[in-house]
């Protein structure tokens, strides 16, 4: 189970991850929401990580901004904020 902290941290990732994204596929948040059926402000709010998106919503923004699901949180756990467990064994 995590703590407040961890989901903190998960939320902060995965939102630089789609702002990131977003950005390299030149679309403004008003577009992304666009073709997620999201609102512009949603996408506002999931960027600065104050909203965890439900399942459905990471398949859309996935597909929106042309990239798997498993890109997506890749990509969160490349910017160093996503998965800051020890490796098992290292506890």
């Amino acid at each position: 189970m995590q703590n407040a902290r961890e989901q903190g941290d998960g939320r902060q990732a995965f939102g630089k991850a789609v702002r990131r994204l977003r950005r390299q596929n030149e679309l403004s948040q008003e577009a992304l929401g666009a073709a997620t059926g999201l609102h512009r402000n949603y996408v506002g709010q999931l960027e600065r990580s104050e909203i965890s998106p439900t399942l459905p919503t990471i398949l859309r923004l996935a597909a929106a901004l042309e990239v798997k699901p498993s890109e997506l949180f890749a990509l969160a756990e490349q910017l160093g904020l996503l998965g800051t467990a020890p490796p098992e064994g290292d506890a």
